[in-house]
């Protein structure tokens, strides 16, 4: 109990947009895309911009702006996004990131592997129900990608579910030759 403690009292948090200074710099970028509205940097920056601000309304919306210009092309797009996410977990803001990152899910239904990503969140935060729950719906999918499949053996193995953890690993091997 002693190490805990003293653990998160050393725990860096990482700073925030103060709402003054984020509404300043929006100003500016909107001025920008009245210029050119299919700048992609741009839609980004406000992203960024509204993660570190901790402004999930307005990440949200900008979020899905962004997925409607920048094409998918190599199917990284959910986890480039998750990092939004992990900025409100970055400042401190555990449950607001899993919000997030669980509508960034929703924007990617037939994505096994954001599902894994938030069953980590989960177990890293000690919630085995939630990472369950998570681990548990990433099994559903038909195509599962090679880390998802890892990563949901090593959270079925560490809670003790080593039927689930075999057969998570069976799959892997049936799917991925490995």
């Amino acid at each position: 109990a002693i190490y805990d403690t003293a653990v998160q009292s050393l725990k860096y948090l990482a700073p925030v947009v103060p709402a003054e200074t984020e509404k300043q710099v929006e100003k500016y970028w909107r001025q920008c895309l009245k210029i050119d509205s299919s700048r992609v940097d741009i839609q980004k920056g406000l992203c960024a911009l509204y993660a570190y601000a901790l402004d999930k309304e307005n990440l949200k919306k900008q979020i899905v702006v962004l997925k409607s210009l920048e094409p998918d092309a190599d199917g990284e797009q959910a986890y480039r996004m998750a990092e939004y996410a992990r900025s409100f977990i970055a400042a401190g803001q555990w449950e607001q990131g899993l919000e997030m990152y669980k509508y960034i899910a929703t924007l990617y239904p037939a994505l096994a592997g954001i599902r894994c990503d938030i069953a980590s969140e989960y177990f890293d935060a000690g919630r085995i129900n939630e990472a369950l729950t998570w681990v548990d719906s990433v099994m559903l999918f038909k195509e599962v990608d090679e880390s998802s499949f890892l990563n949901a053996a090593f959270i079925y193995s560490e809670l003790g579910y080593f039927d689930n953890c075999a057969a998570v690993l069976m799959r892997y091997d049936r799917t991925y030759g490995r």
